[in-house]
C-alpha cells in the first residue's frame, strides 16, 4: 500500500509532466508545427491520459487535472474518514488529494465529488 507522501509525489510528478507537455505543445503552436486541434496533440494526450489512469486507476488524479483544474477550483467532494463517518473537504491541493485518495485505499469504496 502507498503511504500519503507516496501518493503525493505520483501526484505532483504527474502535474510536472503535464504542465511541460502543455508548455512544449504551446510553443510549438505558437511557431507553427503544432495543431492543437490535430491527431498528433490527440495521441500525445491520450497517451498521456492513459498513463494517469494507470498510476490511479480510482480516477481521482484525472479528476483533479480536469474537473477540479489542478485544484484552483477547490471543488468540494463527500468521504467516509477511517471510521466511517461522512465528511466533506475541499479540495485545493496535492496534499489534500493524496491524503482523500490513501484514505479511499483503506476505506474502499467510491468517494464522490460534490455537484451543487
Amino acid at each position: 500500500m502507498k503511504t500519503v507522501k507516496q501518493i503525493k509525489t505520483e501526484i505532483e510528478t504527474i502535474l510536472k509532466h503535464k504542465k511541460r507537455l502543455e508548455e512544449v505543445t504551446d510553443k510549438a503552436h505558437e511557431a507553427g508545427a503544432w495543431d492543437h486541434d490535430g491527431p498528433l496533440d490527440d495521441s500525445v494526450w491520450r497517451a498521456f491520459n492513459a498513463l494517469v489512469d494507470l498510476v490511479d486507476p480510482s480516477g481521482w488524479f484525472s479528476w483533479y487535472l480536469y474537473d477540479n483544474d489542478c485544484g484552483e477550483s477547490r471543488k468540494l467532494v463527500k468521504y467516509h474518514d477511517l471510521v466511517g463517518k461522512l465528511r466533506k473537504m475541499n479540495i485545493g491541493n496535492t496534499s489534500q488529494l493524496a491524503k482523500l485518495v490513501f484514505n479511499e485505499s483503506i476505506v474502499g469504496g467510491t468517494l464522490k465529488a460534490h455537484q451543487p
